[in-house]
């Protein structure tokens, strides 16, 4: 077999594969091994943490100690007492918290970690699909809480997926090509370590845009009469429609329908710049009616 160039040729290429192969399996792992994966209550719903405040006025909250292996960020550190704490900064003007605490009525602070450091955004686009779909809504998640939340986001991960998506839109901000004036910030590794993200939806190609940080950017009444019929607000588009997703109008989104359009608004609500351009204020009821 090595004594033609084909064969040599051949050899060779069977070898890149298999290493491309193993080095696509072997490289997720090395990337993931220090963080430890999220399940989706874990980062839509606070937690009740130890917090406290320095006599200079900056908040700290005391955690796990970090794996022996692990190498720890710059904003832990391990207190005069062996207790592990992360920074959490100095509090906003407005609010007198630091931005990723909140305080409940009870007294008890919560930090929101990871996914979560935003997780009031999601919630508010979940209160606004009871509001805008009052009748499906309750027929299909009852109330608006975390609970139902996480089901609805569990849903809609299947249905984008069941649906094939992901064979037009990719979920990925890749560093090249001004992606990131296009798209927004580019994707980082930690953003797919939970479980709305695997398997990562990277996509295969762009027919239509990249989804990764589509949350927020268009209302919840937008994506119910586009996936009902794209042509309604995008002229042109060659995405097909979902009627099956809706009870007979965009005005009536099934189970499926209101999961998907929950999912889509989850993704990208995680970041700083969300959203990207156009800034979501909560409404009151009497100024939503």
């Amino acid at each position: 077999m090595f004594e033609s160039k084909a064969g040599v040729l051949f050899v060779g290429g069977i070898g890149f594969f298999v290493f491309a192969f193993v080095s696509n399996a072997l490289v997720p792992i090395f990337m993931y091994q220090d963080i430890e994966e999220q399940h989706v209550l874990e980062y839509v719903t606070p937690a009740k943490d130890d917090v406290f405040v320095t006599d200079d006025g900056v908040w700290y909250m005391r955690i796990d100690k970090p794996r022996p292996d692990a190498v720890a960020p710059p904003w832990l550190s391990e207190g005069e007492d062996g207790q592990w704490l992360e920074r959490l900064g100095l509090p906003e003007a407005e609010t007198g918290l630091p931005q990723r605490v909140t305080e409940d009525d009870n007294g008890n602070y919560h930090v929101a970690r990871g996914l979560a450091a935003n997780n009031r955004r999601i919630m508010t686009q979940f209160e606004d699909l009871s509001r805008r779909y009052p009748e499906q809504f309750e027929e299909h998640f009852g109330e608006a809480n975390y609970e139902n939340l996480e089901e609805a986001l569990l849903l809609g991960r299947q249905v984008y997926t069941g649906e094939g998506c992901w064979h037009c839109h990719s979920q990925f901000i890749r560093p090249v090509s001004n992606e990131s004036r296009r798209w927004g910030e580019v994707s980082e590794t930690w953003e797919y370590q939970n479980e709305l993200q695997r398997p990562v939806m990277f996509g295969t190609r762009r027919v239509g845009p990249d989804l990764s940080r589509e949350g927020g950017r268009r209302s919840n009444d937008w994506h119910a009469v586009h996936f009902y019929e794209p042509t309604l607000v995008s002229t042109d588009s060659p995405m097909p429609a979902y009627p099956w997703l809706f009870e007979g109008s965009p005005d009536k989104p099934n189970r499926r329908g209101l999961a998907l359009i929950t999912y889509v608004q989850w993704l990208g609500s995680w970041l700083d710049s969300y959203p990207y351009y156009e800034q979501l204020d909560e409404l009151t009821e009497e100024e939503f009616e």
